[in-house]
């Protein structure tokens, strides 16, 4: 659930971003319940997947300089007993055969 937790939070910073909402970073923080280094950490990942992030003093808002799309698809797909469980969180799938006791 961890993963989730964090895919909805890069959605959540992402629309207030695009939107020019997001408050100085630690209101970003206080409004997403979460502390300051997770809005950095938050930050940088987007960054790291080339988003043009960028933050006005005068705004106090991070906004992106150039356009940039952010699409998040996860999906999760429950097989019977004998099948595997296969979860696409990306691009791609990842694979597994549950334990037979969790069946």
């Amino acid at each position: 659930m961890y993963k989730i937790k964090q895919l909805q939070r890069l959605e959540q910073i992402h629309y207030l971003i695009e939107n020019q909402k997001t408050g100085s970073p630690k209101h970003l923080a206080e409004k997403m319940g979460v502390c300051r280094s997770t809005i950095y950490e938050l930050i940088d990942y987007l960054k790291s997947l080339d988003a043009p992030i960028k933050y006005s003093r005068i705004k106090e808002s991070y906004y992106y300089c150039n356009p940039f799309n952010l699409e998040i698809n996860v999906s999760i797909k429950v097989l019977n007993n004998n099948e595997s469980k296969t979860i696409y969180g990306g691009f791609a799938p990842v694979v597994f055969q549950l334990p037979k006791y969790l069946l």
